[in-house]
């Protein structure tokens, strides 16, 4: 990572810690130990260390939503606690994105159809949940399997 980059980091929050503390502005400004770890580990990564993307954005999304809940008074958590399993499905994409390992899709997959199904949960949609069924029936039918070998849909294709 550029050590310009990484000085301007930390002079930016020193200044917003500063200003919190001598103007007596009393803001919240505990989340920003997870989302400067969060930023310098996204900016430390590679397509060759690509790991180092999955607690960088993990890591941000979650200082991020924890902003939220404080200047919120955590009002909606009760209904927004679902986003800690669609932070790790998105790390998952945008790893799989930024670091070229197709590989972390599926589980992306999997976990945003968990967290949909928690939203149902926390929203108290219970009644809804055959939609998520009908929705996860017709992905399973419209999406390809591909083998790896063949390049074909399905191994009775030909």
């Amino acid at each position: 990572m550029n050590r310009y980059v990484f000085g301007i980091l930390l002079v930016i929050v020193g200044i917003f810690l500063l200003l919190n503390y001598f103007l007596n502005l009393n803001l919240e400004l505990w989340p920003l130990a997870l989302v400067v770890p969060g930023i310098l580990f996204i900016f430390g990564a590679t397509k060759e260390n690509y790991g180092l993307y999955i607690p960088g954005f993990i890591l941000l999304f979650l200082g991020i939503f924890f902003f939220f809940n404080v200047y919120t008074d955590w009002e909606y958590h009760h209904y927004l606690w679902p986003i800690y399993t669609l932070t790790v499905s998105l790390t998952f994409y945008l790893t799989s994105f930024f670091g070229k390992e197709k590989d972390l899709i599926l589980p992306a997959n999997i976990l945003l159809l968990i967290t949909v199904g928690l939203f149902f949960i926390s929203c108290n949609l219970l009644k809804f949940w055959p939609v998520i069924l009908i929705l996860a029936g017709i992905w399973v039918i419209f999406t390809p399997f591909y083998h790896k070998n063949k390049g074909k849909a399905y191994p009775e294709d030909k």
